[in-house]
């Protein structure tokens, strides 16, 4: 499983070199999508997240923008973008040639280190609530490119869900992003474990399923 795997390797520290920090999520260029871009074929990789203030924003990459070569390597798949870019340094500028508005431009960055957030810290919930037999982590730069988070999701992530617990029959999955519960904004793990502690028999939460926002009400 792989979010299995990503615990594992963030607990375990296996992450031994620094991953150049973009602050900017691609996706598979597929056929309609270079169709209805006016490309010739589908090539490169699309921009479908940028984060507040990263080197991405910073330079002028926008949602909807094709990465097509980088230091004048041509980008054939989304795949090796992100292999091309872990292998270069922190701190190192690259050229991007961007297919934007049906243009071809040059964008220029400079590669960061992550933002602070790297420390993997997770918590198992327990007692009487839906989200008992949760395990749940802080977001990491790491955890939103390995589960594939929005650049915007704010709260905690669950990594695992325990077979038989409250969280298994309340339907949560593992990769959702607990916003809110009760009013309360989830900053963290800390404070998602307080609003569990305090209990109740009325549940109201938010959370964010792949980019979709879902809210739903329990009674305990």
């Amino acid at each position: 499983n792989m979010v299995r795997a990503v615990v594992d390797q963030a607990i375990g520290g296996s992450d031994a070199f620094e991953r150049p920090y973009i602050g900017a999520s691609f996706n598979e260029v597929t056929a309609e999508i270079a169709e209805s871009l006016g490309m010739r074929r589908p090539a490169g990789a699309i921009v479908i997240d940028v984060a507040d203030d990263g080197p991405a924003d910073q330079s002028g990459l926008r949602v909807g923008d094709v990465v097509l070569s980088i230091n004048g390597q041509r980008v054939e798949h989304v795949d090796a973008l992100g292999y091309r870019l872990a292998t270069l340094p922190v701190g190192s500028e690259v050229e991007f040639d961007v297919f934007s508005r049906g243009e071809l431009v040059s964008v220029r960055m400079t590669l960061s280190s992550p933002p602070a957030d790297a420390v993997l810290k997770t918590a198992s919930l327990e007692g009487r609530n839906p989200f008992a037999g949760a395990v749940v982590a802080n977001i990491t730069t790491d955890l939103r490119r390995q589960l594939r988070l929005s650049q915007r999701a704010q709260g905690v992530v669950i990594l695992e869900i325990q077979r038989g617990t409250p969280a298994s029959r309340a339907g949560f999955r593992p990769a959702d992003v607990i916003e809110s519960v009760n009013g309360t904004s989830i900053a963290d793990v800390d404070v998602m474990q307080q609003v569990v502690a305090e209990g109740g028999r009325s549940w109201r939460f938010r959370l964010n399923r792949g980019g979709r926002t879902i809210q739903q009400f329990l009674r305990f």
